[in-house]
């Protein structure tokens, strides 16, 4: 994009404050109007933001719909820093001329290492660990006190063998477990490389030990944890997500181990911003 020759420079809004140096190199090619607050921005500052802009950088918090585009008569082209784009309205954008790009590759061993340190910490009960040291409830080592699970010879099951879903994969090699997957696709070389064995669904819920979310967000991965899936799973098994919210009914999951008499946590999810 050439500088310092143009009538009218490209004005660019930004909903939220970016690390490093992205800012500082869109300011030398645009006017950059930034949304500076920790929050989102509310429905009326993000259509007040986008009303003469010729960009949009944008969050998985922001809801980018066709209102939003029918109210942007400027917007040429709409960037998510993310991988996942469930909350911008393509099929709107492509009606308008308006471009959507993402940002994919670019956290996938950063949400694996997330996805196997909140499996390690519910296996380990680390939170509930802390939480007894701060409140004073830990007095000497005990042999039952907050006893953990074994990651090593466990079974971990994968569902989506994407490029998260793999670096999850290399990951549980190292510390000896037994890998499942279940994909839309095969994949026989990765499953070669990483020693993982294709199951169904269905399967790799009733065997794993451990049960790692890694799709996106779509009409057909929408709530595909329900009350019927997490009873297909081992009253035992601990569930990680670090794919989005919505895969999961989360009242089931909910539901479905506030039933244990003295349970411990069985499942930690986090929604990174990928």
């Amino acid at each position: 994009m050439p500088t310092g020759r143009r009538s009218r420079p490209n004005h660019v809004f930004v909903t939220r404050d970016l690390p490093g140096d992205g800012l500082r190199r869109l300011r030398d090619e645009a006017n950059v109007d930034l949304w500076g607050e920790d929050l989102p921005p509310s429905r009326e500052a993000l259509l007040e933001g986008v009303r003469e802009a010729d960009g949009l950088i944008c969050l998985l918090t922001d809801n980018i719909d066709a209102g939003l585009f029918d109210h942007a008569e400027r917007l040429k082209v709409v960037s998510t820093m993310a991988v996942g784009y469930d909350h911008i309205d393509v099929d709107a954008a492509t009606s308008h001329n308006v471009l959507v790009t993402n940002t994919p590759g670019v956290l996938t061993e950063t949400t694996a290492d997330l996805a196997f340190a909140l499996l390690l910490a519910a296996a380990r009960r680390l939170p509930e660990s802390e939480r007894a040291i701060r409140e004073g409830r830990w007095t000497t080592w005990s042999p039952a006190f907050l006893l953990g699970r074994d990651i090593s010879g466990a079974t971990l099951g994968i569902v989506g063998l994407g490029e998260i879903g793999q670096a999850v994969a290399r990951r549980a090699h190292g510390f000896g477990m037994r890998i499942l997957h279940a994909s839309l696709t095969p994949k026989p070389e990765v499953e070669r490389e990483l020693g993982c064995s294709p199951v169904t669904f269905d399967e790799l819920l009733a065997q794993s030990d451990f049960v790692t979310v890694h799709v996106p967000l779509t009409p057909q991965t929408r709530h595909m944890f329900d009350a019927q899936a997490f009873g297909r799973m081992k009253e035992t098994a601990i569930f990680v997500n670090t794919s989005r919210g919505a895969v999961v009914v989360e009242a089931d999951l909910s539901a479905r181990w506030s039933r244990r008499a003295s349970p411990p946590p069985r499942s930690m999810s986090l929604r990174p911003n990928r």
